[in-house]
């Protein structure tokens, strides 16, 4: 066996494996927030199918590495599909259902090929050259996936959809398996990893658009100048609304929002009285204004007294 034969699998084994656990942060993150955002939950989806036919194709072949560099990715794509699955909002039914039918669909095609194989009594080649198909197919559709945002990313310039890091992973990953294939000559691991490469390249020049979105077919208008009416009512609430200084805060009287009727014991310090117009009066104000009243009571019980007398 040569360098190739022997290295880059083992490679490739490590490569997609970390990539299948790539999205174990963004999921976390996700679930724990309760809120899909931006997460594109088909291409999760896309992985259990993809995973489950590579691992039949590695049983099939044999191949230990093609076994190994899938098997994990099957339990870590169905957590990933089970975590984001709820967290599908109410409004995007349709989103839910595709979700749904491709699991549902693909895991019924995936038995009904593996029966029609096993009981139609072919021979090992051609079982898995319909299996090598199948993975093909599906691993060329996984590494597509993230491209069906590629119209809102060139549309609106946001780019969160695509995570640049996991695109960089599965290029090396799928260039690693390109050589590998080569080397043994299996068109099965070669061709659909070439395919990634050439679509994870896209994904990374797509990551790196961050113009600013389009404007508004409706041009802006300046807002209108303020009258001088409303610049002095901005004026005015900015001086009631400023911090008083120490003599003014002694000076303002505690005001009460029900109305009393004043009398000398409570009103001899000016701290309730009944106050006529909106706007505050001063302690001394009302105490100089309530001693009027009582020396003019007083004149006049004093003249009434001695008319009687």
């Amino acid at each position: 066996m040569s360098f190739i034969e022997t290295v880059f699998p083992v490679i490739g084994v490590v490569l997609s494996n970390a990539l299948y656990f790539a999205p174990a942060s963004g999921v976390a993150a996700v679930v724990r927030s309760g809120l899909l955002g931006n997460f594109n939950p088909l291409p999760q989806a896309i992985m259990v199918l993809s995973t489950i036919a590579w691992s039949m194709y590695g049983l099939s072949v044999p191949n230990a590495y093609l076994f190994a560099a899938n098997a994990p990715g099957v339990l870590a794509s169905i957590i990933y599909y089970v975590s984001t699955l709820p967290l599908i909002p109410r409004e995007a039914h349709a989103q839910r259902w595709n979700v749904q039918a491709i699991v549902v669909g693909g895991v019924a095609f995936e038995l009904a090929l593996w029966g029609g194989i096993i009981f139609s009594g072919c021979t090992a080649e051609t079982r898995s050259y319909y299996l090598g198909l199948y993975g093909s197919a599906l691993c060329v559709i996984l590494f597509a996936s993230p491209l069906s945002t590629a119209a809102l990313v060139l549309a609106t310039g946001d780019s969160t959809s695509i995570y640049a890091p996991l695109t960089l992973a599965q290029c090396v990953n799928c260039g690693t398996w390109t050589v590998y294939g080569f080397a043994i000559g299996d068109v099965w691991v070669w061709g659909p990893n070439l395919v990634g490469t050439l679509l994870g390249l896209v994904q990374v020049r797509l990551a790196r658009c961050k113009r600013p979105p389009r404007p508004s077919a409706v041009p802006r208008r300046n807002p209108p100048a303020p009258s001088a009416r409303d610049a002095a009512l901005r004026a005015t609430r900015r001086w009631a609304s400023r911090r008083p200084s120490r003599r003014e805060a002694s000076r303002r009287p505690t005001r009460r929002r029900s109305t009393c009727f004043a009398t000398r014991d409570s009103c001899r310090f000016g701290r309730t009285y009944r106050t006529t117009t909106r706007s505050s009066i001063t302690r001394y104000g009302a105490r100089r204004g309530l001693n009027y009243f009582w020396k003019k009571e007083r004149k006049e019980t004093t003249e009434g007294s001695d008319g009687i007398t």
